[in-house]
């Protein structure tokens, strides 16, 4: 549960338009998106791939975040939210589970391989804000 960040704000350096391709990969083993690992390119939505790793790690741990690649993702949803429950004895509210859930989506979302289908920084700052909007 001591997740590593780093690699965030490369995808800044450049246009957000723009696609780049570097010559040589660098980085964090495990937070780097497919298209920076398999064809070098930086492209906006880097960051934002390695959100969802970040957001992954710290939600199922590592053992849980290592089993994730051989669920659909309802079963990994459910897998974290059976520990979390075992966690807190049965005193998790509905509402805790629906930041649960809402905040694995999130993170699913974020590490989609093709980088047009994850969501924009905004849009998941627009979805937290929902969740926490709701509570009130």
């Amino acid at each position: 549960m001591v997740p590593k960040i780093g690699d965030f704000g490369l995808s800044r350096l450049f246009p957000s338009v723009q696609t780049y391709i570097t010559i040589k990969i660098i980085g964090t083993p495990g937070y780097m998106p497919p298209e920076y690992i398999e064809r070098y390119e930086i492209t906006s939505k880097y960051d934002v791939f390695s959100l969802g790793v970040v957001i992954m790690r710290i939600m199922a741990g590592d053992e849980g975040y290592s089993k994730c690649a051989h669920m659909s993702s309802q079963e990994f949803i459910e897998h974290v939210h059976e520990n979390w429950g075992k966690q807190l004895r049965e005193t998790m509210s509905s509402y805790i589970s629906e930041q649960l859930s809402t905040c694995l989506e999130i993170a699913l979302r974020c590490v989609e391989v093709d980088h047009e289908k994850r969501p924009t920084i905004a849009e998941i700052v627009d979805e937290l804000n929902k969740v926490d909007t709701a509570e009130s």
